[in-house]
């Protein structure tokens, strides 16, 4: 996808969500970014996000990354779920763990 292409297409939005497969992803954010866009990112890419953390401030907009599926989402669902089930008393995963003396937070690892 041209970055051409992505500017044009989110300049009528006010927020953007980048959920695009990883191999464009990071291309994608900085699109978006370039477009003075606020954007939330849930795509995996290998290269660093905080690259784009200048011209992120340069354009005056929020860019939130590696807000993705785990961690990220199964954070969110666990959160919910320890909050409907109360007497969970601790629960791990490789990217998050709640217990019984910090109900309802979330320690993301």
């Amino acid at each position: 996808m041209k970055t051409r292409n992505v500017r044009s297409l989110v300049q009528n939005y006010d927020f953007v969500i980048n959920a695009l497969p990883g191999f464009i992803g990071f291309q994608t954010l900085e699109a978006i970014i370039e477009a003075k866009k606020n954007v939330v990112d849930i795509a995996f890419f290998a290269e660093d996000p905080f690259l784009l953390n200048e011209l992120a401030k340069k354009q005056n907009v929020v860019a939130l990354v590696d807000c993705g599926v785990s961690p990220g989402m199964s954070n969110i669902l666990a959160g919910y779920v320890n909050n409907l089930l109360v007497f969970i008393k601790k629960l791990v995963s490789p990217h998050l763990s709640l217990s019984e003396s910090k109900r309802n937070v979330l320690s993301l690892c």
